[in-house]
């Protein structure tokens, strides 16, 4: 998930080739804030303590929610939400980019402009890397 968040997020590179690009998504990884407590929520879902081989009273978390934030000025006040864990309501790993005015109108687009949004999901990014796994073999 933060191999996609950092594909989204990156700043265009700097020059060519793969190594350009690896630095340019460890950039956003690096600006990632520390998370913290007010950050993360975890939980298990209704019924893992009734799943065998579950000790009666775990704490073993089952599933987690977080929001990061990265610093720097195109991604500011940006929230990065990621959900993810066993028995959820759907299975599905997807970015969602809702756009914001730029803080300037340098193209005086102002008044054709509304509120845009892009919606990628990668629900196929799991078997594709299984078929070129088995083509290298």
């Amino acid at each position: 998930m933060l191999q996609i968040m950092a594909s989204v997020m990156a700043d265009p590179p700097e020059g060519k080739g793969l190594s350009s690009w690896r630095d340019s998504k460890s950039q956003r990884v690096s600006a990632m804030r520390p998370l913290t407590a007010e950050d993360t929520v975890r939980g298990q879902y209704d019924g893992y303590l009734d799943v065998d081989g579950v000790a009666p009273g775990s704490t073993t978390e089952s599933c987690v929610a977080v929001r990061l934030s990265v610093d720097s000025w195109r991604w500011a006040g940006v929230p990065v939400l990621i959900r993810a864990g066993k028995c959820m309501p759907a299975t599905a790993t997807e970015v969602y980019v809702r756009f914001r005015r730029p803080p300037h109108d340098v193209f005086g687009l102002e008044a054709s402009r509304r509120g845009t949004a892009a919606r990628r999901s990668f629900g196929g990014l799991a078997l594709l890397r299984q078929e070129q796994a088995a083509a290298r073999q």
